[in-house]
């Protein structure tokens, strides 16, 4: 029998609950769903899955806990209970039907009190969280507040908003996806993740399959249960006077104080997002002594000094550069161009992992790296790596180890198209 959707009265709230059925035999999701109830019945899911040092995965706009269907058997794997709550509005969680019952603030009140209750059931002891988008406008503000609950961060394509204004214009990319996700009609969310015309920023070529649309479109049977994924984007404050400036004021003044390990691992080709990885860096005393990472796609240019600007320098005493460019000559040929094809899947993971060794091996801060795809002419630049340290030593080292194993391990091939 299909099970109906139920509404009832929370706080004088109605609310929506997305039938089970919607997540029977979801691809790569064979975990068990866990509720805890906020306020005597809004109902919140979550998974909590393995033994060991917790981990607390927070997802974003407009996804739900199946977006780390990929982490969760990895962590479990490498020895870790991984608790990964959908947040209210969200995935198999309560959805408030009036938009307004969503506010920055109620979602944060939502967020601990979720975290207390799993915690008073199985206690979580120190947590290292994961979060993204809006995971992590949540959940860093829960650190700035709890900082005694957690052992680390790592904060990817995130961040908590100043709280002031920022001279957003219609054209702005944030401004974009705004628009995009009040007109999209109906709301879907696996469009907003995958589709063709979502604003929203993701490496080439890639695309949802069949299965993977099915489980993001899950929890939104119709436009109705979909109040909270339309409202997200509107909490956002762009300026000093929007409702949640005042909190996000708040926050930033608890995150400067904050000192719990902090490190980012954010994806390139985010300008949203993008700027918030350097704030984040430089910002939180927590983020001060931590490794960072920077990878980015350069298929259409390369922009070596922007690459080089977004380094979080804190603690650093040198900054060692390589740039490759095409040389115009060789031998009595003259160079028309190089054409690089890649395994483009696999590059940005080669070049992270590379960037990982090397801040380990040779105790380097940070590492930015880009390497250019495609056809790029004479005097043009080919790669371009930045390496952040307190001592030059090191950042001289880990930059040649860098290029060395970049030429032996990325997955690239070069063509050389000469006037011969």
């Amino acid at each position: 029998m299909t099970q109906k959707p139920s509404t009832s009265n929370v706080l004088n709230m109605d609310k929506l609950r997305t039938p089970d059925e919607r997540f029977h035999g979801l691809a790569d999701w064979p975990f068990e769903p866990r509720y805890v109830n906020l306020d005597g019945d809004l109902r919140v899911h979550y998974i909590d899955e393995g033994t060991g040092p917790t981990v607390l995965l927070l997802h974003g706009e407009p996804t739900w806990g199946y977006l780390y269907r990929k982490m969760i058997p990895a962590l479990v794997d490498s020895g870790c209970r991984v608790v990964v709550p959908d947040l209210v509005g969200f995935g198999r969680s309560d959805k408030p039907l009036m938009r307004d019952d969503y506010t920055y603030g109620r979602h944060l009140r939502w967020l601990t009190q979720t975290i207390n209750q799993v915690d008073a059931t199985s206690p979580l002891d120190s947590i290292t969280l994961f979060c993204q988008d809006w995971g992590g406008l949540l959940g860093l503000c829960h650190v700035a507040q709890h900082p005694e609950k957690y052992r680390g961060v790592v904060a990817s394509n995130t961040g908590v908003p100043l709280g002031r204004d920022i001279g957003m214009t219609d054209q702005d990319p944030f401004a974009v996806w705004r628009r995009f996700s009040q007109e999209i009609n109906p709301f879907s969310a696996s469009e907003c993740v995958g589709g063709s015309t979502s604003p929203l920023p993701s490496t080439a070529n890639f695309q949802l399959t069949d299965e993977e649309k099915r489980a993001y479109d899950a929890p939104f049977i119709d436009d109705t249960y979909a109040a909270g994924a339309r409202q997200f984007p509107v909490l956002v404050p762009t300026s000093g006077v929007h409702p949640s400036a005042h909190l996000c004021r708040e926050i930033w003044t608890l995150l400067a104080e904050c000192h719990v390990p902090l490190t980012t691992a954010f994806g390139d080709n985010d300008p949203v997002t993008g700027p918030l990885q350097g704030l984040l860096s430089s910002s939180v005393p927590g983020a001060a002594d931590q490794p960072h990472i920077i990878i980015e796609e350069a298929l259409d240019a390369l922009d070596e000094n922007a690459l080089k600007a977004k380094l979080p320098l804190n603690g650093c005493g040198a900054v060692v550069s390589f740039l490759g460019i095409t040389r115009g000559m060789e031998g009595d040929a003259e160079v028309l161009r190089l054409e690089f094809d890649a395994w483009q899947e696999q590059l940005s993971s080669v070049l992270h992992d590379l960037a990982e060794q090397a801040i380990e091996v040779h105790k380097v801060r940070c590492v930015a790296m880009a390497h250019r795809v495609g056809s790029v002419g004479p005097e043009e630049p080919i790669v371009a790596i930045h390496v952040g340290s307190p001592h030059r030593k090191e950042a001289f080292r880990a930059c040649e180890w860098l290029i060395d194993e970049l030429k032996k391990q990325a997955p690239l091939w070069k063509k050389e198209v000469t006037s011969d």
